[in-house]
């Protein structure tokens, strides 16, 4: 699990801890002892990071072309059939790229 470093609090850390999540990666702002400074300079703690910076482009992606910028239901329950639709129609749109450009090589090679 990984977030920004808005939600970093050592009561936060120890609830994923004991929910059972394996890699918690909750980078500290502000002052940091230097244990806290080995732990997020650590290179599983980096590799999360650049993850989580993959996830924050594709947030923003699904923001400016799946119109997820604002909710239009209301409730959680609406919040959540907003978010899902969106992402399944970001799927279904990243998979019929890969299906063109699957289509444009073939033709290429039979060529």
């Amino acid at each position: 699990m990984t977030t920004d470093r808005g939600v970093y609090s050592q009561t936060n850390e120890n609830y994923a801890q004991q929910l059972g999540i394996k890699e918690v990666i909750l980078p500290k702002g502000g002052y940091r002892n230097q244990e806290r400074i080995n732990y997020e300079r650590k290179r599983r703690f980096k590799k999360a990071r650049h993850w989580h910076n993959g996830v924050e482009g594709r947030i923003s992606f699904l923001k400016r072309c799946f119109g997820l910028e604002r909710c239009l239901y209301r409730g959680e329950s609406g919040f959540s059939r907003w978010v899902g639709w969106g992402i399944i129609s970001h799927n279904l749109t990243i998979m019929s790229r890969s299906i063109i450009k699957n289509e444009s090589k073939k033709k290429k090679i039979d060529r």
